[in-house]
């Protein structure tokens, strides 16, 4: 559990500085500021994961109604659902995160943008890859 919260504080923590390289939008001086709004990022999606999960998973039920199977087409829509939320919900964290911590700056939308949806994608394929090598998240 520890070993692999660790590695997603190091994934998080290269995909803001690799974004923040690359991007002119998304400026991230360091690793160690990069490490910094990584750690932000962890805490405060700890603090506010039930409250978030609650909203979801109620939204998710007022849209698509209950899904029962993986086989019915709902099943698909819910999915995309979910990604649409994390995307967002890791936006805001990324956003929140680099207006506390020092040397990152944010000068437009895109930069962000680009670094949520690689977060979102790494998120959403960590935990079977974890699994693959015996770090169950």
């Amino acid at each position: 559990m520890v070993l692999a919260l660790l590695v997603g504080l190091l994934l998080t923590t290269l995909v803001i500085r690799i974004t923040g390289t690359l991007t002119p939008s998304f400026e991230v001086d360091d690793a160690g500021s990069a490490l910094i709004a990584a750690a932000v990022m962890t805490v405060v999606r700890w603090l506010f994961a039930s409250p978030v999960a609650f909203l979801e998973s109620t939204m998710t039920t007022a849209l698509f109604g209950p899904i029962e199977s993986e086989l019915t087409s709902g099943w698909r829509y819910q999915l995309l659902f979910h990604y649409g939320v994390a995307f967002l919900w890791t936006t805001l964290l990324l956003w929140t995160a680099a207006l506390v911590t020092p040397n990152i700056r944010v000068r437009g939308v895109w930069g962000v943008l680009l670094a949520a949806a690689v977060l979102t994608a790494v998120d959403a394929f960590a935990p079977t890859l974890l699994s693959q090598i015996g770090l169950n998240a």
